[in-house]
């Protein structure tokens, strides 16, 4: 490697370490670290042999993604559950990324110093704090890693056409698809790069010799795309036992797709002026809020912006490849199917916002050859852009400190934020501050007064209170809404069975058992609640 190349790797690893050393000392965190890693019995195990072929052939968490779940093995394995090591891995394995996509770019453009600067403003950017600083997220970082290796050996397959480099690019793209279905869309990423800049395409700007027309090029990704289409027909089935996949009837179709080029002018917005990010973003439409004047102007500038890169692909292929890459990566999660009840999240940039980076680094690129004179100008520029998100990095890692920092962090910079709210009054009842949860999961049911994980939490919170009549109404809302609700129908049978409806309490310990079997507290409850009722009849 290049003395320069590896110079630049190590100032974008420096850039990496700087901002996330914090997360050492960070907690786990309840937004979905326990069903990933604390409480998960898969993870727990280690390398376990029975453990790792449930891995593959089930799904958990509403996901299949094996090689994620295996590499929280290894972390379990290795370090225990302590939460550090945990953290230090993902930025371990983004700072590998950062390095990875400099290579991968040097290997497609010939260019270093545009490759490094796409590479910085990747690794450096605060909209990757959550893909790296969440321990549940290691599935972004670590297709990530798979990503950048696709690119590489693409690279390589592209110079030297053959079946073993071509099987090499396959090998890459199927482990990321192993530890997570978003990379789907790296074949058609793929025949972006054909156009620009490997200029394989023919017809596109300044085609190569040699070039080939693009139905050869399509039926050289058909593997890819098999795999792919398997992938998202087995996470889509995946989601859906998990619940995951909401309804038409929580967010309608017409909603979603009105939203949907909404979500991606504020993905753009953010990329350009990244504040006031947060962990969840409430949906405009599960709250009743009117958002179709922003849709349609959103759906407008883009259509516009899209124009001018599709009239500019000629003498700057690099607006229009870049462009495609944003929307067409983000494609998956718009929100046209929903999955999960946010607006948007900052981790669904993690590969996407790459090729709005490559459109910016080129063109600034290009401007600068036009015009010599403002080089100077514009390294001090990105030099001052690179030191202000870096910054901005380190303090937004600092939000996923622990629970509470991360939740009110949330509260102050979004508004309406229902699952903030249940999630700090979880929080709350969990440190045993039962009337300070109660004032959180009013005001999160002021908000949605449907969401069932606050109107359960607020029942246990009155339970906490000795409120019962106020916590038995509770629980019973919730079983109207969510009928296999384990938690609920045990601490139903709790209240019922301290007022002696010993019937009605076995009954709903039997459904809470039935619903969740792994939960040992109903198991037990039920076991003893008959015991004693036994006693008593004889």
């Amino acid at each position: 490697m290049p003395r320069t190349l590896i110079l630049l790797a190590t100032l974008l690893v420096l850039g990496v370490v700087l901002p996330y050393a914090q997360v050492a000392q960070h907690e786990f965190v309840s937004f979905d670290d326990p069903g990933y890693i604390l409480h998960n019995d898969w993870v727990n195990q280690g390398l376990d042999p029975s453990a790792l072929g449930d891995a593959f052939t089930q799904g958990r968490m509403a996901n299949w993604h094996p090689l994620t779940w295996v590499s929280h093995m290894v972390d379990v394995s290795l370090f225990g559950l302590d939460p550090g090591p945990h953290h230090l891995m993902n930025v371990a394995l983004h700072a590998l990324n950062a390095v990875l996509l400099l290579l991968a770019l040097h290997a497609l453009t010939g260019s270093v110093w545009r490759s490094a600067l796409v590479a910085a403003l990747f690794a450096w950017h605060p909209l990757r704090v959550e893909s790296v600083a969440w321990a549940s997220e290691r599935k972004d970082v670590l297709s990530g890693t798979f990503w950048m290796l696709s690119l590489l050996t693409y690279a390589r397959f592209a110079r030297q056409p053959s079946g073993a480099n071509k099987a090499w690019v396959l090998a890459c793209f199927a482990l990321g698809l192993l530890a997570k279905p978003m990379l789907v869309t790296l074949p058609f990423v793929l025949l972006l790069l054909d156009a620009w800049p490997l200029r394989r395409l023919r017809g596109a700007a300044a085609s190569a010799p040699g070039a080939l027309p693009l139905s050869t090029l399509v039926r050289e990704k058909i593997p890819f795309f098999v795999l792919a289409a398997l992938v998202s027909a087995v996470t889509v089935v995946a989601q859906a036992a998990g619940d995951s996949v909401k309804s038409t009837d929580l967010t309608s179709m017409q909603d979603r797709l009105l939203h949907a080029p909404l979500a991606v002018a504020r993905y753009l917005g953010k990329s350009f002026w990244p504040d006031d990010l947060a962990f969840f973003y409430p949906h405009p439409a599960q709250l009743g809020k009117p958002f179709m004047g922003a849709a349609l102007l959103s759906l407008l500038a883009l259509v516009v912006l899209t124009a001018l890169f599709v009239r500019a692909r000629q003498d700057r292929p690099w607006l229009l490849v870049g462009w495609l890459w944003f929307l067409g990566a983000l494609a998956p999660v718009v929100g046209i199917l929903q999955v999960g009840e946010q607006a948007l999240a900052d981790r669904y940039t993690y590969l996407p916002g790459i090729g709005l980076t490559i459109l910016v680094v080129w063109q600034l690129g290009q401007w600068v050859e036009r015009r010599p004179a403002s080089k100077s100008a514009l390294v001090g520029l990105c030099t001052l852009a690179l030191v202000a998100l870096t910054w901005r990095t380190h303090v937004q890692a600092a939000t996923w400190k622990d629970d509470a920092t991360l939740y009110s962090h949330a509260l102050e910079v979004t508004e309406d934020n229902y699952v903030a709210h249940t999630l700090l009054g979880a929080h709350e009842l969990d440190s045993q501050r039962p009337a300070r949860a109660r004032d959180q999961l009013v005001s999160a049911l002021a908000i949605e007064p449907l969401y069932p994980r606050a109107i359960y939490n607020l029942g246990a919170a009155h339970m906490q209170l000795g409120e019962n009549a106020e916590a038995e109404a509770r629980f019973r809302e919730v079983l109207a809404l969510r009928p296999a609700h384990s938690e609920a129908h045990n601490n139903l049978a709790i209240l019922l069975a301290n007022t002696q409806r010993i019937e009605e309490a076995l009954e709903h310990l039997r459904q809470a058992v039935a619903s969740d079997p792994g939960n040992t507290a109903a198991r037990n409850n039920l076991k003893n609640l008959k015991a004693a009722k036994r006693r008593s009849d004889g």
